[in-house]
């Protein structure tokens, strides 16, 4: 992944803010328009960890689903995978 990737088609990778053992996370846009843009933090799974069906994955898809019961549906939307990488991206509120 790299600045300027996409990632589920909306979601646009701007900086990386952190890494960490199985993901990093990304400042990031989430582009709804041509006009619209919000900030948002994006966490993207590194492609080590999110083997289909591995324990790592489903933990992180458990994470994004806990995420998204505990904020508003405004403020954190998921994303399962980036269309061309394949790799399991989590965009929240920034």
């Amino acid at each position: 992944m790299q600045p300027g990737s996409m990632i589920g088609g909306r979601y646009q990778l701007v900086d990386v803010v952190a890494e960490g053992g199985l993901s990093t996370v990304w400042q990031g846009v989430a582009r709804s328009s041509e006009v619209f843009a919000r900030p948002v933090a994006i966490k993207v799974m590194k492609r080590a960890f999110s083997t289909v069906g591995g324990p790592y994955l489903s933990m992180f898809l458990e994470e994004a689903r806990i995420g998204a019961r505990l904020s508003p549906p405004t403020s954190s939307r998921s994303s399962t995978s980036s269309s061309r990488q394949r790799r399991p991206g989590r965009p929240t509120a920034w």
